[in-house]
């Protein structure tokens, strides 16, 4: 089938050149033609069901392979910090965009999909990361570090230690470390005082503060509550401790490697001390994600702890009001009050933030509403051509009818009130699971996971109950339900993925936020496009052989309507060109036999040659001259 040329009019364009035959047709021929044109049928229904078919697969390939891959480099260039994570921002991730436009009709309701968590958590580590860099962008150490704890930690291990005189290293587990210089081992030549005992905290200041840095939920007294505890605390050698400084356990350990094989000095572990140092830091970043939690929970609750310079503050000014120092009911109200001013501040940031997004998700939703039906015309005009697939007579008719529909179709969904709800359900809908994803993200470690997998759950349930029981449910079949049901929890599982993939790379040294954008952007894409691949080869519910079959169905249907009034017009013309013959060869044979009875052979010469062209218009013979 030529490109450009619809099937019907393809099929037209064959009948009209039947249709030509045999007007022009002799008598004799005509048997003929009407068995070719019915072979032709056959024939045209057989290249129709190849030609389906391969567009059926044609389409399969560039819908699960050619454009998502197109769309996911997209999302990549589009994550690039020139960009400004705008179309993300929005919710406009291009899978999304052309999920909604190839759904699109003009016949369908207005629906606008949600973003997904992968999009979500972006858009919230963004706003996370713009807080931390307006509330707390400088690392202090002197306003984290607590020397009264570390000082308190290590004499309770110099007490455990009893009346000997080195202690435990707990990073290498020898006693070979002295309390203080004071008590040093006078048997031991130690100048730079490498063996006296210290506190180091297994899981770095800078680390915690990194980690912590943009998370709203916490002050920083919380941070440094959090850090300074005992669980975070190791006394070992300043041998160790000095050379360790801001490194984890495991990377002080690759940097003793690294300087053994340059020739360096270094500090010689072996296999035990390097797991016991390793199994320290994992513990100890452990036991602080617990600890993170239950601190972001109490202060959400209106259970947290004020930093130490607010709360005195708010006691001075307590009994600055009533003229006398507060009773311990009286701090324990005061405590409590700031504990519930700490989380009223800290939902309130979150209702900000939720607001805005979601204003930014209803401007891409205003922007889909636009591009869906642009789209929509865009296809059509390559399917079926720009002026054909609206049967207009000249190009300005066409631009005409289709900006029309466009601009008719924005312009009813603002009239509408039913549409106008809807919408507002969306925006409820994006607000509430911003806000959710805005808590979420304040938690850490394994809770955090657990949560948003049950955040996802409960948006899977939501989609799936639309899918078996919302309005356009009785227009699938139970294949197409199972089927959109499973590609929703694919979708989700995809987004769960490039949040962790995300994670990953954040601890992929030499990317930055930019880099790391980008390449999670594409991996996840990546894996969106594998998981959709195997899901459309799989075909788990038969779905591409029903729609196979509906699509050819509806061909066919067509076809037959098609046939049928040809049929009707194709008598006509058989019966039309049958009465012309048989008239016409009727009086030429009444005028043969009146000019054979006399002498006008010239006349007879002329009458015959046109019977003759009548009975083979194809085989021109002249017919000889009789006239002697």
């Amino acid at each position: 089938m030529n490109a450009g040329i619809t099937d019907k009019q393809y099929i037209m364009t064959e009948f009209d050149k039947q249709i030509e035959k045999i007007k022009k047709a002799s008598p004799l021929e005509l048997p003929y033609i009407l068995m070719e044109t019915e072979l032709h049928d056959k024939q045209s229904a057989f290249e129709l069901y190849e030609d389906v078919s391969k567009t059926f697969d044609g389409e399969g390939i560039i819908d699960n392979v050619v454009t998502p891959v197109i769309t996911t480099l997209v999302d990549g260039v589009l994550s690039l910090r020139c960009f400004r994570g705008v179309s993300r921002k929005m919710g406009l991730s291009s899978q999304r965009v052309m999920q909604e436009c190839k759904s699109f009709n003009y016949e369908g309701k207005v629906s606008f999909l949600m973003p997904d968590s992968f999009v979500e958590s972006k858009n919230n580590a963004e706003v996370q990361q713009l807080w931390g860099n307006e509330n707390r962008n400088e690392y202090i150490r002197e306003q984290y570090e607590n020397k009264y704890l570390m000082d308190k930690y290590k004499k309770e291990k110099s007490l455990e230690n009893g009346s000997r005189v080195n202690m435990e290293d707990e990073y290498r587990r020898t006693h070979d470390i002295t309390c203080s210089k004071a008590k040093a081992d006078k048997r031991r030549n130690d100048p730079k005082n490498e063996h006296n005992a210290e506190t180091d905290h297994i899981i770095p200041l800078h680390t915690i503060f990194t980690q912590l840095q943009n998370n709203s939920a916490l002050s920083s007294g919380d941070i440094r509550r959090i850090a300074n505890q005992d669980i975070n605390f190791a006394v070992t050698g300043r041998m160790i401790n000095n050379p360790k400084r801001d490194m984890s356990n495991s990377e002080f350990i690759k940097e003793q490697d690294r300087r053994k094989n340059l020739g360096l000095k270094y500090i010689e572990l072996n296999e035990s001390q390097r797991a016991n140092m390793i199994q320290m830091e994992q513990s100890a970043q452990q036991s602080i994600e617990r600890c993170v939690n239950e601190t972001v929970l109490n202060n959400l609750t209106g259970k947290g702890q004020a930093d130490r310079n607010t709360k005195k503050d708010a006691i001075r000014n307590k009994e600055k009001e009533i003229g006398r120092p507060l009773t311990e009911e009286e701090r324990a109200i005061v405590d409590k009050e700031l504990g519930r001013e700490k989380a009223a501040s800290i939902h309130s940031g979150n209702l900000e933030n939720a607001g805005k997004q979601s204003l930014m998700y209803l401007g891409g939703n205003v922007i889909l509403l636009v591009m869906k039906p642009l789209y929509y015309e865009i296809k059509d005009s390559i399917m079926n051509g720009f002026q054909n697939g609206v049967c207009a007579n000249s190009f300005k008719e066409a631009i005409t009818i289709r900006f029309s529909r466009v601009k008719n179709y924005v312009w009813k969904y603002i009239l509408s009130i039913k549409d106008k709800i809807g919408t507002a359900l969306d925006l409820i809908k994006d607000f509430i699971s911003t806000l959710i994803e805005g808590i979420i993200g304040m938690f850490v470690g394994v809770f955090k996971q657990v949560l948003r997998v049950l955040k996802e759950g409960v948006k899977v349930a939501m989609q799936a109950f639309s899918v078996l029981f919302g309005k356009d449910s009785k227009e699938m079949t139970a294949s197409e339900k199972g089927d959109a049901i499973v590609k929703i929890l694919g979708s989700s599982v995809v987004a769960l993925c490039g949040i962790g993939i995300n994670t990953l790379l954040e601890k992929v040294p030499f990317l930055d936020d930019d880099g790391r954008n980008v390449v999670s952007t594409i991996l996840t894409g990546l894996a969106s496009i594998l998981l959709f691949y195997v899901l459309d080869k799989a075909d788990l519910f038969n779905v591409k052989k029903d729609k196979r079959e509906q699509r050819l169905n509806e061909v066919f249907e067509m076809r037959i309507k098609e046939i049928k009034e040809n049929t009707k017009v194709l008598e006509t013309s058989v019966a039309d060109s049958i009465r012309t013959s048989y008239l016409l060869s009727q009086d030429m044979l009444k005028e043969i036999k009146e000019l054979s009875n006399t002498d006008n052979y010239k006349e007879l010469n002329r009458i015959l040659q046109q019977y003759h062209d009548l009975m083979f218009p194809n085989n021109k013979i002249t017919i000889p001259n009789w006239n002697c």
